[in-house]
This record gives C-alpha cells, sequence and structure tokens, in this order.
C-alpha cells in the first residue's frame, strides 16, 4: 500500500509546486491593484526591505551603518513588495511540500522499523519455543534410555540366571 502511494505523492508535490508559481503570479497583480494589500503589506514589506538591503550593503563595504535609510517611492515599493510577496508564498508551498514529504518518511521509516521489530520479536519468540520443545525432546530421550538401559540390564540378568542354572 505505502509503495502504490509513492509516486502519486511526488505528483502531488510536483504539482504543488508547479502550482505555486501562478498563484503566486496572481496574488502579485491582485497585490498592485488592492489599495488594502497594499497599503498594508506591500509598503511595510518593501520598505523594511529596502532598509535591511541598504544596511547590509553599506556593512559590506565597510562603510558606516546609515543614520536614516529613506522609503522608496510608492511604485517601487508596491513592485518590490508584490515581488517579495509571490516569492514568499512560493517559499511557503516549497517549505510546506518538504515538511510533508519529510514527515511522510519519516512516519514510513518508523512503520518498517516497527515491522522489523515485531519480526524479530516473532522470530525469537518461536527460537524459545523451539528450544523448550528441544528440551522436552531431550527430556523424553533420556527418559527412554534409561528405560531401555534398565530393560537391557534385566535381560542380561536373566541371561546371567538362566545360564548360571545349567
Amino acid at each position: 500500500m505505502v509503495v502504490a502511494a509513492f509516486p502519486i505523492v511526488k505528483l502531488g508535490a510536483l504539482a504543488a509546486r508547479q502550482i505555486s508559481k501562478p498563484l503566486a503570479k496572481r496574488i502579485q497583480i491582485k497585490a498592485k491593484t488592492s489599495p488594502v494589500l497594499r497599503t498594508y503589506l506591500c509598503l511595510p514589506l518593501a520598505n523594511f526591505y529596502h532598509r535591511l538591503e541598504v544596511t547590509f550593503k553599506m556593512r559590506s563595504l565597510n562603510l558606516k551603518k546609515p543614520a536614516k535609510v529613506s522609503n522608496l517611492s510608492e511604485t517601487a515599493a508596491v513592485e518590490l513588495g508584490a515581488e517579495l510577496l509571490g516569492e514568499l508564498i512560493i517559499f511557503t508551498i516549497a517549505a510546506l511540500t518538504v515538511t510533508f514529504e519529510y514527515r511522510r518518511q519519516s512516519k514510513a521509516k518508523q512503520i518498517e522499523a516497527a515491522q522489523s521489530e515485531t519480526k524479530w520479536s516473532n522470530l525469537v519468540g518461536r527460537l524459545r519455543d523451539l528450544e523448550m520443545q528441544m528440551d522436552t525432546v531431550n527430556a523424553q530421550l533420556r527418559h527412554f534410555e534409561r528405560t531401555l538401559h534398565d530393560i537391557d540390564s534385566r535381560t542380561k540378568d536373566k541371561n546371567s540366571k538362566t545360564t548360571d542354572k545349567k
């Protein structure tokens, strides 16, 4: 059952990644046209990214930390924010897909380990049963040997008595 579901899961993960790109494009378009998304999501996200980028560039060039980084123009901020939002959506879908695949494989390994442990414990149980049967057979064999020895000794005693009488 697990083997049959394997290609379907892989195909589903691939489909999710392929669907995420057009979905991100649509959200980018919606973010550019919607005043709510533009004001509360794109502009703050783009300006935060811009400040972070300028600060890192200045530090990498061994320049002083900038005193104040000016905000981007609204059109540039909306473009950058929409782009960042689209990339964030693609990344989130990819991360969820990888997480889902990791959990699925972990669960499959746990099931396989449990089956292996069950098989091992069954083998150990069967070995103990065989040892008990072997002990029983050995005890019966010793009993038969003693009985045979007793019968043999009685036969020898009888034969020696008959030869003594003659």
